[in-house]
């Protein structure tokens, strides 16, 4: 209140770019931050939309548009993943274990047969 009165607006100004200016190098810290966190985030959700392994038709195995659009388009449900895991993933976690400890690494793998997927 002191500077106005005494009309030192142009002081009252340079006091507060000069006390703001370590807040804007802060504020463009956390907007690059974000930029690099949504450009990642941008990433995921394209990467996420594709399949992960190309499907080239053969000359003799063409597809319609539809059956191609419905394989993107469906996913596994929990009883198939719950299946898959039971006869492919456990024999083949055991295979492995079981040789790394051939191997004397001393790897040691139990697989709990619960319900891994809800």
């Amino acid at each position: 209140m002191g500077m106005l009165m005494t009309n030192g607006i142009s002081a009252l100004q340079n006091a507060t770019v000069i006390m703001g200016l370590p807040f804007s190098f802060g504020d463009l810290l956390c907007d690059t931050g974000q930029g690099k966190s949504l450009k990642v985030e941008d990433h995921r959700r394209a990467s996420a939309s594709r399949e992960t392994a190309p499907y080239i038709p053969a000359s003799n195995d063409r597809l319609s548009w539809k059956k191609r659009l419905s394989r993107l388009m469906n996913y596994p449900g929990t009883r198939y993943t719950q299946q898959m895991m039971e006869n492919v993933l456990f024999p083949a976690m055991q295979d492995v274990a079981k040789e790394l400890s051939c191997a004397a690494v001393g790897f040691h793998w139990t697989a709990s047969r619960k319900r891994a997927i809800r």
